[in-house]
């Protein structure tokens, strides 16, 4: 098959992709689109709609294939009569404007079951459910090395947590309501409740609340606020696990940027720079003894690429309870998920002295992923619905 691979938004999965799918007999073209042309979030990028209404026209390409869902790509598919699969890694999906899901030239699949049923219960059938996958032939080359790097390392964002801002533009009620459920919800994996306490009538008297504020523009939707929150969460979390296991052990973390704040509760923890997706960060799953992996809590259901990469690396993963990795994935058998923040540091403070137990771990973990969760399976798997 002949398929056009467009990078929008510097997909870590694009270099993968467009390998595997070369090994697998297609011909290829990645494009890299710059970021810096993109309007309005992933609606509009005039760059980007120059070079693909060009790339169509000039070559029969049978498929348009992203990593995420873009907009602007299936308007121009769809005029084209173009087939356009999107593959989903991030969740929400966070559009605004879901009418150009609805075409029937658009195969969207997501990681995450939870989204997937949601699109499907608005009535877009063509949204289908499809796991992460990782490219094990490139990982297993990465060599090891020795002694381990760290105890405990996070590779990831800790979040900049917009949440303070938002709640002091409210009512001492409503950030008495917003609080509770902040700190019920931080003690609760597997379940998400916040969408269903965030109310009409809370949602009524949060924007009431605003508009009497000094900025009355502001009019968040129901699923802004819920993902803010579950941002907050997640920046709590990760800030938490990191201090309290940096008490106990030699713990790191890889990370864009940390904020003053934020480096001060982080005291003991060593900060590092960002690390390259393809070569340094499979040298470190593969070198730290134990690899945190608290996924974002906006993610319902789905199992992070960050999971399967560690697995697939074979590193020991310490995640939350997330529902489909459980279902994929045997607890304390493949790998290790806490269900509150005093169990993580338990199980760390455990498994850190059994190596023979995590290495086993860690080997299981590793031929799950090897056999059910390999990109090149996967992308078979994929084309072979759309031919």
């Amino acid at each position: 098959m002949n398929i056009l691979l467009y990078d929008v938004t510097n997909s870590f999965l694009q270099y993968d992709i467009e390998i595997v799918l070369k090994e697998l007999g297609h011909k290829v073209k990645n494009v890299s689109c710059p970021r810096s042309d993109m309007l309005n979030g992933i609606y509009e990028n005039p760059s980007a709609e120059a070079l693909l209404n060009e790339d169509l026209k000039s070559y029969k390409w049978d498929i348009v294939m992203t990593n995420n869902f873009f907009p602007f790509i299936a308007e121009i598919c769809h005029r084209a009569n173009v087939p356009y699969i999107s593959w989903c890694y991030d969740s929400p999906m966070n559009l605004s404007d879901e009418s150009s899901m609805a075409y029937a030239t658009n195969k969207i699949l997501h990681f995450d079951r939870y989204e997937c049923a949601r699109y499907n219960a608005m009535g877009f059938d063509n949204v289908h459910h499809i796991p992460l996958a990782v490219n094990i032939s490139r990982l297993d080359k990465v060599p090891s090395a020795s002694p381990c790097i760290s105890d405990v390392s996070l590779i990831g964002q800790v979040y900049d947590s917009k949440y303070p801002a938002f709640r002091a533009l409210l009512s001492p009620r409503i950030k008495g309501f917003l609080d509770g459920i902040c700190q019920a919800q931080q003690k609760i994996y597997g379940f998400y409740m916040i969408d269903e306490m965030l109310t009409d009538e809370i949602l009524a008297e949060i924007n009431n609340d605003i508009e009497k504020s000094r900025n009355p523009s502001l009019q968040p939707t129901k699923r802004q606020i819920s993902y803010l929150i579950a941002t907050h969460l997640t920046h709590i979390e990760r800030l938490s696990l990191l201090k309290l296991s940096a008490e106990i052990c030699d713990t790191k973390l890889y990370t864009i940027s940390v904020s003053d704040n934020d480096r001060e509760i982080l005291s003991k923890v060593s900060i590092n720079k960002p690390v390259s997706y393809e070569t340094e960060m499979p040298s470190i799953f593969k070198n730290s003894k134990i690899n945190l992996c608290p996924t974002h809590r906006a993610i319902r259901s789905g199992i992070p690429l960050r999971a399967l990469d560690i697995m697939a690396c074979k590193g020991f993963l310490l995640s939350n309870y997330q529902s489909e990795l459980a279902e994929y994935f045997e607890n304390e058998q493949d790998c290790i998920m806490y269900d509150s923040f005093e169990d993580a540091i338990e199980k760390i403070k455990f498994y850190l002295a059994q190596d023979d137990e995590r290495e086993r771990i860690a080997l299981n973990g590793y031929e799950k992923v090897r056999n059910n969760f390999n990109l090149k399976a996967r992308l078979g798997e994929i084309l072979e619905g759309v031919i």
